[in-house]
């Protein structure tokens, strides 16, 4: 938590023995183990990675999803993409990423060359 220091931590959530995401991100006080936050991605969450936002210092959380396209047949692959939401607020996403392409984890990390 920006304002007090405390120890966050972010989850997905399963809802099956299969371990699929419910489609949510949860963020919970270390402490206490109170669900302070509860953000609706909208698709399973396959990959989950916190940061702080290089310009503001602010905390995100970065999701991977895997899209089916439902305007072609079946068989097609999934379209990626990667979501980034306010860690504090929750909300609607800051940022979306079409990676085009299956998403199975995220890594973020700071250019040595900027």
């Amino acid at each position: 938590d920006p304002a007090t220091g405390a120890l966050r931590v972010a989850t997905t959530a399963g809802d099956d023995e299969y371990y699929r995401s419910d489609g949510t991100i949860r963020v919970w006080d270390a402490e206490t183990g109170d669900v302070l936050l509860v953000i609706d991605v909208g698709s399973e969450v396959k990959a989950l990675v916190a940061f702080a936002d290089p310009a503001t210092g602010a905390p995100r959380l970065a999701c991977g999803v895997n899209i089916e396209d439902s305007d072609s047949d079946s068989d097609s692959e999934p379209i990626g993409e990667v979501r980034v939401f306010d860690a504090v607020a929750g909300g609607e996403p800051l940022v979306v990423i079409d990676v085009g392409s299956d998403v199975h984890a995220l890594a973020f990390f700071t250019d040595p060359a900027t």
